[in-house]
C-alpha cells in the first residue's frame, strides 16, 4: 500500500490515510476493505493504548465528531443495542490517525 512502512515487527504503520479506505465510491470498487457509505466504518487497526482505529465514517455514514486525539465515545456498529466504546477514526487531514492517546482506562 502506498504510504506504508514496515518498521520491523510488530510496528507496521501508515504515514497517511490509506487510499483503500477512501469513502469515495470511485475508490471503493477495487478496495479490499470495502465500506458501506451508510454504515459505521470497519476496524482497520488497533492503537497501542488498546482502542480500535476505524476508517472515516461514523454511525449511519456520518462524519465523526472527534476529540483532540482523533477519537470519541460511541458505538462501532449501526446496531441499535451496540455498546458505546472509545475509538479513533481515520481522517483525510493531518494527523490522519491519532494525534495523541485518548482517555485513560476507566475515565470518561
Amino acid at each position: 500500500t502506498e504510504g506504508d512502512t514496515p518498521s520491523g515487527p510488530p510496528k507496521y504503520h501508515f504515514h497517511k490515510s490509506p487510499e483503500c479506505l477512501n469513502h469515495s465510491p470511485t475508490h471503493l470498487k477495487d478496495c479490499m476493505l470495502m465500506v458501506n457509505q451508510n454504515q459505521h466504518a470497519g476496524l482497520m487497526g488497533w492503537a497501542i493504548d488498546g482502542f480500535g482505529i476505524y476508517a472515516y465514517q461514523d454511525v449511519g455514514g456520518a462524519k465523526p465528531i472527534v476529540d483532540e486525539c482523533g477519537g470519541h465515545f460511541g458505538p462501532v456498529t449501526d446496531d441499535e443495542d451496540a455498546e458505546v466504546v472509545y475509538h479513533y477514526h481515520s481522517r483525510v487531514i493531518v494527523p490522519y490517525h491519532l494525534a495523541c492517546q485518548g482517555p485513560s482506562f476507566g475515565e470518561m
